[in-house]
């Protein structure tokens, strides 16, 4: 069966093609500047701290070289309708699930969630450039929400298949304000030149404001975690990759 790589630059499953080594003596391009990271993910951070289940997060290792395969791990204590970001070194930001082979994202107490699955070998993950920290925060919400409907996130065609889904941190935010008791369609696009600088707080101080009592009640119908990573340079060819993981599996 033909196995599905997920690539990315900066993203877990992100294909947004190979990266081309210049020749000797060619002219280096400069890298462009780093954006500063979503104010929305240290947000959800400090949300973490007071979520009403736990949602425990893994990587099969803490550190990776480019090309390596990544698995995630995911249990949450309470049932409710899972949704992996990745915000990537980069941080741009891509739903790694629900996913073309995974389009199912409704979860079980207790069941662990691994991405990709280890019974299905289509697809793997694979970490892509540029090299630096990475994050993949989870979030599990009892109601299924209306934001992120995972059939945008499981398209059928070769190009989709091959591609994780790339979201702004606009998106996340409806998400979470939807989850907060809010309705998403009333979040404004964030001025040009200001997407990173979305945050959630004034959002939740309205609706605090308006119903103290259902904001809180709200709070306990979704929870988050997340796990952060070191990618490294020092690219692994597939093929010996390859290799070491069907070794592994002979022992």
């Amino acid at each position: 069966m033909k196995k599905i790589v997920y690539r990315g630059l900066a993203l877990l499953g992100l294909a947004c093609g190979v990266a081309v080594l210049a020749s000797p003596g060619a002219a280096q391009r400069p890298r462009p500047p780093r954006f500063a990271r979503p104010i929305i993910v240290d947000e959800l951070k400090n949300k973490d701290r007071t979520s009403p289940w736990k949602v425990t997060v893994a990587t099969d290792k803490d550190t990776y070289q480019i090309g390596e395969p990544v698995t995630v791990s995911v249990t949450s204590e309470q049932a409710g309708y899972l949704y992996l970001i990745n915000v990537g070194s980069d941080n741009s930001m891509a739903v790694l699930f629900p996913n073309n082979y995974q389009s199912n994202n409704e979860i079980q107490a207790g069941q662990k969630v691994s991405v990709p699955d280890p019974s299905d070998g289509q697809f793997r993950l694979r970490v892509g450039e540029p090299a630096g920290k990475e994050v993949i925060l989870a979030l599990v919400f009892k109601d299924k929400p209306q934001t992120l409907d995972p059939k945008d996130y499981a398209r059928s065609g070769r190009a989709s298949k091959k591609r994780a889904t790339p979201i702004k941190p606009f998106t996340l935010k409806k998400l979470v304000v939807e989850g907060m008791g809010g309705n998403p369609n009333a979040v404004q696009t964030p001025p040009p030149g200001q997407e990173n600088q979305v945050s959630v707080q004034k959002e939740q101080q309205q609706l605090q404001q308006q119903n103290q009592q259902q904001f809180e009640q709200k709070q306990k119908e979704w929870a988050t975690g997340r796990v952060e990573f070191t990618t490294v340079a020092g690219k692994v060819p597939p093929a010996e990759k390859d290799k070491t993981q069907q070794e592994k599996g002979r022992k």
